[in-house]
This record gives C-alpha cells, structure tokens and sequence, in this order.
C-alpha cells in the first residue's frame, strides 16, 4: 500500500544500496489545516480541500489528461458528452477530500473517526482472526488512502492490524512543524498509528506477523510484484500481482477483501468482503489463479459504481501499461 503522490515516486536505489532519507521540509500548506482543527468548523476544511481538487481539474495538465482519457476508454463510446467530464472533476475532488481526510486522523476521536469511516462487515474480519493463522487485509486503490483512515480506527478499535510498505520511503513524512505538534501533544504519527513496516520481496516481516496472528494490510491491484497471472478485468485480460494470495497460500492465512466504497468526506465506508482461503492443490498457480480473479471481479464491481475513486486513473494509456507490465525489469515495476 502506498499513499497518494502528486508524482511518481523515484526508482529504487540499486541493490545492495541505500538512499539517503529525504530532508524533512519545515512546513507546508497542509499544516494550517492540521493545526487549526477542530478549531474551525470541519466543513470550512472540507469546502476548501473540494475546491482546491476543482482547480486542479481546471488547471488541466498531462495528469488530468491522463485521468480523463482513461476514464473515457473505461465508459466506452456510448457514455454521455459531459460524463467523462463529471467523473474526472470529481477524481480530483476526492483526491483532496481523501489526502486531508488521513492527514487530520491521527488528531480526530474515535467518535469522529467513526462518523467519516463507517465499516461494514466487522464479523467477518473477526471470524477471519478466530482461525489464527493470520489475515491478509487486501485493500485496493480504490479510494486508496481512505484505507489507512480506517485502519487507525480498527488499531484504536483493539485489532492487530498492520500496513506493509513496499518502500523504506515514508509517505506521510511529516514537516518540522506536524512533528513539534504531534510530540507537544503526546501523539504519534500516523505511520506510528498505522504499525506501518517495510516490507518488499522478503517476505519474513509478513510471514512472522501471521504466526502472530496479525492482519496485514496489502494491496491486490499493485504494481510491486515480481510475479503476476493474467484474469479478466474491465473487459480485458491483465496481469495482476499474486503476492498476497501466494503468501496466504503458503502460510494459510485468510484473506480478508476490503473495499472503501462512496465518496469522501462523509459518504465513503469501508466494505469488509466475506473472507477465504487459497487453496492447496497439486496445481498451486491454479490455486492462486482462481483466487485472484475473485478479487479481480469484486473489485471490478467496486469500481465500476465508483469510477472516480480509483487512483490507477492518474496513469498514462492505463490498460495499455497493465497489459505490458511484466514485460518491464523489475527495478522498472518500482517506478510506479
């Protein structure tokens, strides 16, 4: 799972080496907004974040272009003159709406937490837990980063869930200023309050959380992945990463689908899908197969009802890049 970018992350460094940690800036935009809530009414935040996405869309440029010719390949030549249109406004609507959604959830209560993030089918995250051999929470970037809103809140709520990063690169690095405030109050960041852990192709930080019985937080449509199968989606055949069922095959964890659903501020929640296993036969890449479609076609339907949602939108000729994808190096896979 990754948080929202404005661009594209830098590749990799090469193996065997190590970055350097970028320089975390003094402050930002985004501060004001943190540190005047509550003080200000949450609607005021909100309007604002909504019209800062409407400018962005009328600014235009190469990733606006993006997002509406792949909104446009999606509807097909039957949808309506301003659809497109629609969807691609309210993308980058949601995209802010989303951005300072989990930038303000560390300092929100469980109350209001629990007002912007209902979460529907619980009981099946708990009857996940009650086989013990650990769960996979595969989420999506379907409203992506609305992920991590409602996993502060499953960790506050008492669950065991963690996210896995595909980078050491933290995401939500705070400024000097969100530090000073978060250390003055007592609070820890929101990497701190997701249980955030690297985690790439070794796979042990994940497989020993599952022998805790611990949920990891993954992503089925990601693009970090050194192994893929082709399944139908969207009209088409892809490839699509089988990290998460292949490690749940192998330890017999439980996956978990979880999809956040509507729009934000108030209308998104998230959807717990009823869980499952990977089976063991003697033909493990059918095994892994079969299950990757199922989650190809739940999250096909997702975004079918939320098309400006999904946060795959913003790359350019997107099915042309899915299609091709395992064709690229590996280092090449991490660019995305």
């Amino acid at each position: 799972m990754t948080a929202v970018a404005s661009s594209p992350p830098a590749a990799p460094a090469p193996a065997g080496k190590t970055s350097a940690p970028p320089p975390r800036p003094l402050a930002s935009l985004g501060d004001l907004a943190y540190l005047i809530y509550p003080l200000v009414p949450t609607r005021w935040l909100f309007a604002l974040a909504r019209l800062r996405g409407r400018a962005q869309y009328r600014r235009g440029g190469p990733v606006c272009e993006a997002v509406r010719a792949n909104i446009a390949d999606i509807l097909g030549a039957g949808a309506g003159a301003g659809e497109a249109e629609r969807h691609t406004r309210e993308f980058f609507e949601n995209q802010q709406l989303q951005n300072l959604l989990v930038m303000l959830a560390p300092r929100m209560s469980d109350e209001t937490l629990a007002r912007v993030m209902p979460i529907e089918g619980l009981d099946r995250l708990d009857r996940a837990y009650a086989q013990k051999k650990g769960v996979v929470f595969l989420g999506s970037h379907l409203n992506s980063v609305m992920l991590f809103v409602a996993v502060v809140l499953l960790r506050r709520k008492g669950y065991d869930i963690r996210i896995a990063m595909p980078t050491m690169k933290d995401p939500w690095l705070q400024t000097q200023v969100r530090m000073l405030a978060d250390r003055l109050a007592g609070r820890g960041s929101l990497r701190e309050q997701l249980g955030a852990f690297f985690a790439q192709f070794n796979i042990r930080p994940i497989v020993e959380r599952f022998a805790q019985n611990t949920a990891v937080g993954m992503t089925g449509d990601g693009w970090h992945s050194a192994s893929f199968v082709e399944v139908e989606f969207m009209g088409r055949r892809v490839p699509f990463t089988t990290g998460a069922m292949g490690m749940a095959r192998s330890t017999g964890a439980v996956i978990v689908p979880a999809f956040m659903v509507g729009r934000p501020p108030f209308g998104v929640r998230m959807l717990i899908e009823e869980p499952f296993t990977v089976p063991k036969t003697g033909q493990p890449k059918h095994d892994v197969q079969e299950r990757v479609q199922r989650y190809a076609g739940l999250l096909e339907k997702h975004i079918r009802a939320d098309l400006a949602g999904w946060q795959h939108l913003t790359v350019p000729h997107l099915f042309e890049t899915m299609t091709t994808w395992t064709q690229r190096s590996l280092s090449d896979r991490y660019v995305l």
